[in-house]
């Protein structure tokens, strides 16, 4: 396999793994979709059967199966979200092996493994996030509840404004935090494998990749195909990052970014940076 032939396999199987992860977060970003859609229906459901004369009794059932309807959204979305958190972080690993493996550089079980206790903390701190949004979407449906019951608001109201809750913001809030640590697991583990990858490959770096997303950070824009050495930062807009998503860089640089780094060889040249998304 001449140069030429092994940077073309190489940047063809980049772009395989890149895809594999995007599908990985739209497919979880749909089911957590799927999981509020049927919570909010059994919601409104509980809410047409119930009479129009709220009473206390009433209002303390009403609180308690909405509560276990609530309580099912946060257990199913965690698991959801663990497991992708799980699958992004072997994506990030592979994203380095299996670009090179098409190159003919098999470095598994040569490179050392990388430590894998950032992703459990990420998966414990991914779980609070989401609890915390549906206990919040819980407060605010107890607050509509209760204003029925003084007689401050109509029951079908109520009903119109608690199915809003879990259509609007904080259904928005939840995806954000998934889209966010789905990519920041693959971030941290890409940046991982590749400083794990250099220690028997000479001249591996890391390239700054803009998003495939809609209307990306001007800056993240400006610094696609940004090239670094693995132990110096990317430059975004004067920040200094290790990789997209890097847990030192200021939030608004992180929120809802689709940005990646991805591996690069010094003799492996990108052509038209800056024109295309990620490839």
């Amino acid at each position: 396999m001449n140069d030429r032939e092994r940077r073309k396999a190489f940047n063809q199987e980049r772009k395989a793994v890149v895809t594999e992860f995007e599908e990985l977060s739209a497919a979880t970003l749909l089911m957590i979709n799927r999981i509020l859609n049927e919570a909010r229906e059994q919601i409104k459901f509980l809410l047409r059967i119930s009479p129009t004369d709220y009473n206390l009794w009433l209002l303390g059932e009403l609180e308690s199966q909405i509560k276990v309807i609530l309580n099912q959204v946060s257990s199913q979305s965690a698991a959801a979200a663990q497991s992708a958190l799980s699958n992004a972080w072997s994506l990030g690993e592979l994203l380095t092996d299996r670009p090179l493996q098409a190159a003919g550089l098999t470095i598994a079980g040569v490179a050392p493994a990388i430590d894998t206790r950032q992703l459990a903390a990420l998966q414990h701190v991914t779980t609070r996030k989401i609890d915390g949004v549906t206990r919040i979407m819980a407060d605010k449906i107890d607050t509509q509840l209760g204003m029925v019951m003084m007689g401050v608001q109509p029951a079908d109201m109520a009903i119109t404004v608690i199915t809003n809750i879990l259509d609007e913001g904080d259904r928005s809030r939840a995806l954000g935090i998934l889209r966010t640590e789905i990519s920041r697991a693959n971030s941290i583990a890409s940046d991982l494998r590749k400083r794990s990858a250099a220690t028997v490959l000479p001249g591996m770096q890391k390239q700054w990749r803009r998003s495939a997303r809609k209307d990306p950070r001007e800056t993240h824009t400006y610094a696609d195909g940004q090239v670094q050495d693995l132990d110096k930062p990317f430059i975004i807009g004067g920040i200094e990052m290790m990789h997209p998503h890097d847990p030192k860089a200021p939030i608004g640089e992180v929120i809802n970014c689709g940005c990646m780094s991805l591996p690069y060889m010094k003799s492996w040249q990108m052509s038209a940076p800056g024109k295309r998304a990620v490839t």
